[in-house]
C-alpha cells in the first residue's frame, strides 16, 4: 500500500504465471553468462571465470573480483517459481535496460518492460549498471519517487 511506483534495474519483470527461467529462455544468453550447477543445498552462484565479463564488465578487475568472492548465493529454484501477484499491473513502473547486459539479455529486459508499460531508460552498461552509472540510475529512481 505504501509503494507508489516500481523501478526495475536490469531485472526480471515476469507476468502472472511466468517464471524468470522461462522468460530468459526466449533469448539465448551469450557464453559470457553462466551460473554454477546447484550445490547440495540447491544454491547457485555466478561462475567465477565468467563473473567479470558476464556480470560486471563495467567495473575494474579489483571491484569485480571482490564482488565475485563475496557474492551471495541464489536459490536455484527461484528461476522456476511462477509469479502470482504482478505489481507492475497496478503501479506506475520505470525500468532501466542495461544495453550490454550479459546476465539478462537486453532484448528480454526491453520486452518485459514494454509489456509492463514502463517508462524505459536505456543505459550503456552491464548487469551492475547501478554501480557503474549510479547517477543515471538514481535519476530514474527519483523520477519514479516523484511521480504522481
Amino acid at each position: 500500500p505504501k509503494v507508489s511506483s516500481l523501478v526495475y534495474v536490469a531485472a526480471f519483470a515476469p507476468d502472472k504465471g511466468e517464471a524468470a527461467g522461462g522468460i530468459e529462455s526466449e533469448v539465448p544468453l551469450t557464453d559470457a553468462a553462466g551460473f554454477t550447477k546447484p550445490d547440495k543445498y540447491g544454491l547457485v552462484y555466478f561462475e567465477a571465470a565468467k563473473f567479470h565479463s558476464g556480470f560486471a564488465a563495467d567495473l575494474s578487475g579489483e571491484q569485480s573480483d571482490f564482488m565475485c568472492k563475496s557474492q551471495a548465493p541464489i536459490a536455484g529454484k527461484c528461476f522456476d517459481e511462477t509469479v502470482e501477484n504482478v505489481a507492475w499491473k497496478v503501479r506506475p513502473t520505470y525500468a532501466v535496460v542495461a544495453t550490454e547486459d550479459k546476465a539478462i539479455s537486453p532484448v528480454t529486459e526491453r520486452n518485459m518492460y514494454k509489456r509492463a508499460g514502463a517508462e524505459i531508460t536505456e543505459l550503456k552498461g552491464n548487469h551492475v549498471i547501478f554501480m557503474s552509472n549510479p547517477e543515471a540510475v538514481a535519476k530514474v529512481i527519483m523520477a519514479a519517487a516523484l511521480a504522481k
